[in-house]
């Protein structure tokens, strides 16, 4: 949202906006919220390994197959069906992902 805001500001310098006008950009939380998103992404993979590494040395790696391809899929037709209803996924959300 942060960049669509400046790549518009762009386009209407010179025209709404003065050209001499000087625009500082003092903070621009998109780009920790990425950061953040993608840090909690990580830990969702990593936990998805884990799982899946517990259950093929305590079940066997029939299951472990299954788990590994049940969770990323729950997790994605999860994000599918929030876009589609045009919810969507904040840090608390994807925080909760984890645990599911």
């Amino acid at each position: 949202m942060a960049d669509e805001i400046l790549h518009r500001l762009e386009t209407v310098k010179g025209r709404i906006v003065p050209d001499d006008l000087e625009i500082t950009v003092t903070r621009n939380y998109g780009e920790t919220a990425t950061e953040k998103a993608n840090e909690l992404l990580f830990h969702l993979g990593l936990a998805t390994l884990s799982i899946v590494g517990l259950i093929v040395l305590m079940v066997g790696w029939r299951e472990g197959v299954v788990v590994f391809v049940i969770i990323p899929t729950t997790i994605l037709l999860t994000m599918f069906a929030s876009w589609m209803m045009g919810y969507t996924i904040n840090r608390v959300s994807l925080f909760a992902l984890i645990f599911r």
